[in-house]
């Protein structure tokens, strides 16, 4: 019992003081949990954002090929042995459904301050995202999602409960 949650107004107030402080020195609120000077922005971390493919190399690294998420084993030696036996020692090795790709997506995609690309999610999984989701319906009208320029988000006046609504896409 160190630690004891803020009080949701007190968590708001510095959430606001940090965003004018961060605004007026020039940075770009691009993600939930990040700003930064324009053209400066985590492109690693936007890969994820964005759901794309990754490769990670070396022991403990992770990465995202053909729907399938790879961890590395952390032991040296069994890494580089499977390298030289030509079989790779994987910690962790999961196989993401369709489904988990399109709730990845918006997850990870909602993160993002322009959110997910209406478009690209139906070119990418075949099926307009009002019908693989239609609780997105609901979000729009309780003001939790917006939609604007082909594009659904998380209004910056409503990133404080990002986590609520990006729980409604499990």
């Amino acid at each position: 019992k160190k630690f004891e949650l803020l009080d949701e107004n007190k968590e708001y107030k510095i959430y606001k003081k940090i965003t004018r402080f961060l605004k007026k020195y020039r940075y770009e609120h691009y993600e939930i949990s990040n700003y930064a000077l324009k053209n400066y922005q985590g492109k690693h971390n936007l890969v994820y954002w964005t759901n794309e493919k990754y490769l990670g190399i070396g022991a403990g690294a992770s990465y995202y090929i053909d729907n399938v998420r790879y961890t590395n084993i952390m032991n040296l030696q069994q890494y580089f042995s499977g390298i030289d036996n030509k079989q790779l020692n994987y910690s962790e090795k999961t196989t993401l459904t369709e489904i988990d790709q399109m709730q990845e997506e918006m997850i990870m995609g909602l993160r993002k301050i322009n959110g997910v690309d209406l478009s690209r999610f139906k070119e990418k999984y075949g099926i307009d995202i009002f019908d693989a989701f239609p609780v997105i319906k609901s979000l729009l009208q309780q003001k939790l999602l917006a939609l604007k320029k082909n594009h659904i988000y998380i209004p910056k006046n409503r990133l404080y409960l990002s986590n609520r609504v990006l729980t409604e896409f499990l």
